[in-house]
């Protein structure tokens, strides 16, 4: 898509004029997050405190010069005007200084607190509930982490330079007011002006950060949904209509990245040219005043930079309400996600359990995914200490839906699921699901080495036994190239789906949990290596609650009983 100046123009037009621009940041939404960026770092305060001596230190400079100029200059007076010059340099030298060790102490601040909030924004979105994740993607929530670089300009020296000239700003206008009420007033005509051009470029600019941010997420969203389909891709021929779709997102962020940029340089450059007549203005009055012998050269010299002092500040702020526009919509953004329930927060979940006996009771439970259309309705079992319980139904009958919600990935809408007597939305996370072991159809494995994901999420195991299981039932471990240490690739690409299901196996095996769920784990392995499985079962799971979904008849006859899920109901066989 080749963009057209017309298009440029129209859209920015739009943007600016846009009755609905003018997008409200509510700051009580904020506080999370501004509290946490701000007072996490002492440092940040230490920051704070050296602002204002930054600011304050540089004030006497404008009026040793008017000393010089309209005292010392007249009567040649060399040693007070050398004196005063070194004063002056030494001034400015201390103002340098103070300038560079709070950008110094700002830039640890800055990286510290960003990365900690990177964390604190990875870690609320890692403890959200299953049902989030069902409806984001995670290229998009990657990017959505990302973003919070974008609050490094909090700490930027652009935005120390915007604290110390507010300070000084305050001072300039006393001063200038003492001199020459007139200069004051000029001065203070263009702040309004000034802040009147923000307020006309600052919504569409929000407008269009937003778009911007959020169409970047996407662009990245869709460009890591492709890499890791490319198999599939490959396979059915879609390389082209895949760059095609991903080009079109690219041309969308390339047209409001145009218009980003555009509002961005407009508004600078009519707050320059609004900078620039002001200083003519006090130029012209500062002359009709010398002329009528009511100000002198040297006051007109020290009210100029004085003046510059105030109207600096308004430029800077100008220039920050555009570019902490992107600020303040990563802040909203994350605080989306700081307001949403995670798992941890539900009141209640207080009860440690260091091993379940293994009693399962579900009690008038039920749950849809979407309003009106149930999984369960109203369903009720008990499965014994022990137990080996097949759980048999057509796909799409709710089969891993009962595992998830022992689990707690999904919660019911009405009803209670106890284990050993405790009503599980009672027990801790952590504690429920370090008990209960998993062995899924779909297995998910790192890019890490055989060893570290066997070993994921087993707390205590011994070597010899590790090693003692991998022989007897799972030999073909051996036979890799660098064994137990094989680099597995991403998402464990080089083992086959029988290879991965026995491992996800080996790890249930080694974490020892008082119940063992079973989700179509034999749908990938051969008769033999299903025949192994039966055995597993028996030697390491015989004492254990079993609940076992599967189609596989050589399986379902090692369970003691078999429950059926029909119409959104549970049964006896």
């Amino acid at each position: 898509m080749e963009l057209k100046s017309k298009e440029v123009v129209n859209e920015i037009s739009r943007i600016l004029f846009d009755k609905n621009k003018d997008e409200k940041i509510l700051w009580k939404k904020l506080k999370n997050v501004i509290f946490y960026l701000i007072f996490d770092s002492k440092l940040f305060l230490v920051g704070i405190f050296l602002i204002p001596l930054s600011g304050l230190i540089i004030l006497p400079a404008p009026i040793l010069i008017k000393q010089v100029v309209d005292i010392y200059l007249p009567e040649k007076n060399i040693r007070m005007i050398i004196i005063l010059s070194i004063i002056s340099i030494l001034v400015y030298l201390f103002s340098l200084i103070a300038k560079i060790f709070t950008n110094y102490v700002l830039t640890i601040a800055s990286n510290q607190a960003i990365i900690n909030l990177r964390k604190k924004m990875f870690e609320r979105i890692i403890t959200l509930p299953i049902s989030f994740f069902n409806t984001q993607k995670s290229g998009y929530l990657t990017t959505r982490v990302d973003e919070i670089n974008r609050l490094s300009s909090i700490f930027s020296s652009f935005f120390v330079s915007l604290l110390i000239s507010i300070f000084t700003f305050s001072f300039s206008i006393i001063i200038v007011g003492i001199i020459s009420v007139k200069l004051l007033l000029i001065t203070l005509i263009f702040i309004p002006i000034n802040f009147s051009v923000i307020k006309f470029f600052t919504g569409g600019f929000r407008k269009v950060t937003k778009d911007v941010i959020e169409t970047t997420a996407k662009v990245n969203q869709n460009v890591q949904e492709v890499l890791s389909g490319i198999s599939t891709v490959k396979t059915f021929s879609r390389e082209n209509k895949e760059k095609e779709r991903i080009f079109s997102t690219f041309d969308i962020l390339l047209k409001k990245s145009i218009s980003q940029n555009i509002i961005l340089s407009l508004s600078g450059e009519t707050i320059y040219f609004l900078t620039q007549v002001s200083g003519v203005l006090v130029l012209l009055i500062s002359a009709f005043l010398i002329l009528n012998n009511e100000l002198t050269i040297g006051l007109y010299i020290a009210s100029a930079q004085y003046i510059s002092q105030i109207l600096q500040p308004v430029q800077t702020l100008a220039s920050s309400g555009m570019v902490f526009q992107s600020v303040f919509v990563t802040l909203a953004r994350m605080d989306e996600y700081f307001t949403l329930v995670g798992e941890n927060d539900r009141a209640g979940r207080n009860i440690k359990v260091a091993n379940f006996t293994g009693n399962i009771e579900f009690k008038n439970v039920s749950f849809s995914y979407e309003e009106g259309k149930k999984v369960f309705d109203n369903i009720s079992f008990k499965v014994e200490k022990g137990e080996k319980v097949a759980i048999v139904g057509k796909n799409g009958s709710g089969k891993t839906t009962l595992l998830k919600l022992l689990l707690q990935l999904e919660l019911p809408q009405i009803g209670n699921i106890f284990i050993d007597g405790i009503d599980i939305s009672k027990i801790e996370l952590s504690t429920l699901r370090k008990n209960i072991g998993i062995v899924a159809q779909d297995v998910f494995l790192f890019s890490d080495t055989l060893k570290n994901n066997i070993l994921y999420g087993v707390e205590n195991y011994r070597e010899e036994e590790l090693n003692f299981i991998i022989k007897k039932y799972f030999n073909f471990i051996n036979e890799l190239p660098e064994g137990i240490n094989t680099y597995i690739g991403e998402r464990g690409v080089n083992l086959s789906g029988g290879q991965k299901q026995a491992i996800s196996i080996l790890r249930t095996i080694l974490k020892k949990p008082s119940i063992f769920l079973f989700d179509e784990g034999t749908t990938h392995l051969d008769k033999e290596a299903r025949s192994s499985i039966k055995n597993i079962i028996a030697d390491y799971f015989n004492s254990k609650t079993c609940l076992i979904i599967s189609h596989d008849e050589e399986i379902i006859s090692i369970c003691d009983r078999t429950l059926k899920i029909v119409d959104e109901k549970i049964m006896e066989c």
